[in-house]
């Protein structure tokens, strides 16, 4: 995986961290919503059912841009700057985009990437290269205590990574990644909280759930 990485892996993590910075900015001014919403991505073969009080977020049209105008109190520059990365990490494959309820002055949120599984390796080798591939991605975007494993769970055998994330003027973010690859994809489900605990519970839930 390592000929095919810069397709694959580099602007995949970095999609992922960009939301980080962009969902610390919203403040109180994300609501909640209903409970045991279920994500359907039928174009790519998934669903799964977020938890209680969590919203999914579209990745275009007018919703975000009111979203982030509210995110930045109406700074048109600050604004422009944040639609733009999300506009960007939707275009490197984001399909589903969801938050939770306001932690402090973070807001915990959840990322599903997509992208095609063409010149990557299969199985268990696909998963070995991706928990490789994972831990040099994520150092490199300053994420500390990376660790890397193989799980078997509903997504299947699986690339997991857990890792921490200081980011200025909040609280450390804990993550938690899974890569697998199914059929003609490669998925890369991303969690991230204020609480080791909190993302560790969540991200169990969400494998729980997931369905092909």
């Amino acid at each position: 995986m390592r000929g095919v990485r810069g397709n694959h892996w580099a602007q995949q993590i970095g999609a992922s961290s960009v939301l980080v910075a962009v969902l610390l900015l919203m403040g109180e001014t994300v609501a909640g919503a209903a409970s045991g919403v279920v994500i359907s991505e039928h174009q790519y073969g998934f669903s799964f059912t977020m938890p209680p009080n969590w919203k999914q977020v579209p990745l275009n049209g007018s919703d975000v841009t009111a979203l982030l105008n509210a995110a930045t109190h109406d700074d048109p520059s600050l604004a422009n700057a944040l639609d733009s990365e999300v506009t960007s990490a939707a275009s490197k494959g984001m399909k589903v985009f969801a938050i939770g309820p306001v932690l402090g002055s973070a807001v915990p949120n959840l990322n599903v990437i997509v992208s095609s599984a063409a010149g990557a390796p299969t199985g268990r080798e696909f998963a070995q290269e991706a928990a490789a591939e994972a831990k040099i991605e994520l150092t490199q975007v300053n994420a500390s205590h990376v660790q890397t494993s193989i799980v078997t769970n509903r997504l299947g055998t699986t690339a997991k990574a857990t890792y921490q994330l200081a980011v200025k003027g909040s609280s450390t973010e804990f993550g938690e990644q899974f890569y697998v690859q199914h059929k003609n994809y490669v998925d890369i489900v991303t969690l991230t909280t204020t609480s080791s605990t909190t993302t560790r519970s969540i991200a169990q839930r969400i494998v729980n759930s997931w369905r092909w």
